[in-house]
């Protein structure tokens, strides 16, 4: 097995949340919300809800690989996480209209 690196090596962000995502279909090229990241500060608004949360740069990145051919494709990497770890507030009315606007 031969690992090689991608010519466009994405980067990622990994999101840790409190509690799950619910959702019945397949999550393939589904949009779950808007995210918003102010600096270190992050806002998540998933339907009536909004979540705050930091971003923090990991201390050991993690490499995505992608098995092709029998070998091993470094594809992205992941440097910083997003955390969110209090509850989702819910969206006051008037954020609901222009979340609507932005589709």
């Amino acid at each position: 097995m031969i690992l090689t690196k991608a010519e466009n090596v994405k980067e990622l962000y990994m999101i840790e949340m409190q509690g799950e995502v619910q959702y019945s279909g397949p999550f393939d090229g589904i949009r779950l919300g808007k995210l918003e990241e102010d600096g270190q500060r992050c806002k998540f608004m998933i339907g009536n809800h909004i979540l705050k949360g930091k971003l923090e740069i990991l201390a050991k990145p993690l490499c995505l690989l992608e098995k092709l051919n029998g070998n091993l494709v470094l594809t992205a990497m992941i440097k910083k996480k997003i955390i969110f770890s209090e509850r989702p507030a819910p969206i006051p009315d008037h954020s609901k209209q222009i979340m609507k606007r932005l589709g």
